[in-house]
């Protein structure tokens, strides 16, 4: 298994190489930002440095394990009803870690909880984005054998980027959760969501999400991508590998970049 993940990770991994050595260890508390490591918690330290990079800017954030995911959506459910949660509410994940995320929203929908925005570092199965939900911004590799997109759930109505940077040799699965340039994109996308006065959008409203910010500058409106957005919503949970999606171009890695 080792030597498979090695040959797989390539020896351009290493210039993404995460920063922290071993997981940090959060209690479950209300911050801006929730984000999810994936699978063992060994493979998504990059989540672990986007953590530090959003507190050093002031901005709440911790970083949990994937199989958190329910006991936090409880957990700020019920302080989102006790009016103790009065930030919007933002997910972050990779890998199983993004697929988590968008259950957690999910759960949050059940119980009648607003998420403001979820940034997904390739899942490894195709969701629905729940219609609670804002705004989803999800980095993906349709060709790197893990990758999936996010579809439309039935009633969402936010704004949904599928940003497929499979172009990018350099980036796989594994490091995907540490590139630079991805984590300035998702603190532009974060800030910007946490700056909005417009309320997220909840099944009833037929708004649009604002466009997402520049990774370095103030935010400002763009073009969002079109890619698995024209699709009409699916009928049930969809379990199928990624349909294909107009890829982005490397050096942009999504709108506004």
């Amino acid at each position: 298994m080792a030597i498979a993940l090695t040959l797989w990770m390539g020896t351009s991994a290493a210039q993404y190489e995460s920063k922290t050595q071993t997981p940090t260890t959060y209690p479950i508390r209300v911050n801006q930002v929730y984000l999810m490591r994936g699978w063992l918690d060994v493979f998504s330290l990059g989540m672990d440095d986007l953590t530090d990079k959003l507190n050093q800017k002031g901005i709440k954030a911790a970083v949990y394990s994937h199989l958190e995911y329910y006991s936090l959506a409880e957990f700020v459910a019920g302080k989102y009803k006790a009016g103790a949660h009065k930030q919007p509410i933002i997910i972050v994940g990779h890998s199983v870690g993004a697929d988590t995320a968008i259950l957690m929203a999910a759960r949050l929908q059940e119980l009648n909880v607003p998420v403001r925005l979820i940034i997904a570092f390739d899942p490894v199965a195709t969701h629905e984005a729940p219609r609670n939900v804002a705004r989803v911004v999800n980095f993906f590799q349709s060709n790197n054998g893990w990758g999936a997109h996010v579809e439309r759930g039935a009633g969402f109505r936010g704004n949904l980027n599928n940003v497929d940077i499979a172009q990018a040799a350099d980036i796989n699965h594994f490091n995907i959760d540490k590139v630079g340039k991805l984590h300035q994109q998702a603190i532009g996308y974060i800030q910007q969501a946490l700056g909005s006065r417009t309320a997220p959008i909840l099944a009833s409203s037929t708004a649009a999400a604002p466009v997402p910010a520049a990774a370095s500058a103030k935010p400002k409106t763009s073009d969002i991508e079109k890619s698995g957005n024209s699709k009409p919503a699916p009928t049930a949970a969809s379990a199928k590998r990624p349909a294909p999606v107009s890829p982005q171009t490397p050096s942009s890695f999504g709108p506004s970049l």
